[in-house]
């Protein structure tokens, strides 16, 4: 991003002003920032869901959004995006949709491989035996397992998360966390959005603030703690 300002109308006042931000293949990054500071919209600006109103955006060499790099890119939102009336290993394998999307809607299957590596992907977030079971029978904890693993069927290059992990309790948090950081040992790209300083201190070797859509720092290493960070903000 190069001096990337954003706004969600003509006439509404910006809310990113001019965010200058480049993220290295590999980066395991926290955007943090408190309520209405930007750290969505800066999402959705990655995702191509909203164009800067000035200034220019990249994502894995192309346009957000383009064609190129839609189905290298993952999101998890907030709400998790699963659909509740299927089960764990169908809303996995809806990661493969941008590959078999056709053959999908004409025929209401998947291949045998994409189911396979759908079953892998679930067994990696150790969820194996909860494979048939629809989505509104899990856990939360589970739930939020069975977005990882869409990701991976999807085989994401760069995997943006918002605020996924809110709603979970301390230890469920660090058994999510270890396996994002297995998905980022593989080499994939990872930005999570967070208000909560603890968790940004504990997942990544980056961290970035922003505050009422501007970035006021990015730190890397020992300096991402969560004291450094409330003084940042405050």
């Amino acid at each position: 991003m190069r001096d990337v300002w954003a706004s969600y109308s003509p006439d509404s006042p910006p809310v990113l002003k001019g965010i200058d931000l480049t993220v290295e293949r590999g980066d395991a990054m926290s955007i943090i920032g408190s309520s209405g500071s930007g750290k969505t919209t800066l999402l959705r600006v990655l995702l191509g869901y909203l164009k800067p109103s000035r200034g220019r955006a990249e994502v894995l060499g192309a346009a957000p959004g383009s064609e190129h790099v839609r189905a290298r890119v993952g999101y998890i939102p907030q709400q998790l995006g699963l659909v509740l009336n299927l089960s764990a290993l169908d809303n996995a394998l809806l990661g493969s949709l941008s590959r078999v999307k056709g053959l999908r809607s004409l025929t209401g299957a998947f291949p045998r491989r994409e189911v396979e590596q759908a079953r892998e992907s679930l067994k990696l977030v150790g969820l194996a035996d909860k494979a048939d079971k629809k989505a509104w029978e899990l856990s939360g904890g589970e739930r939020q397992r069975v977005a990882i693993a869409r990701t991976l069927v999807q085989r994401a290059e760069v995997l943006l998360a918002d605020e996924f992990l809110s709603d979970l309790d301390h230890h469920r948090v660090h058994d999510i966390l270890d396996m994002l950081r297995e998905v980022n040992r593989r080499g994939v790209t990872m930005i999570m959005v967070t208000h909560d300083l603890v968790l940004a201190s504990e997942w990544g070797q980056r961290a970035v603030v922003i505050h009422e859509g501007k970035k006021l720092a990015d730190v890397r290493d020992a300096a991402v703690t969560a004291t450094s960070l409330a003084e940042m903000l405050t």
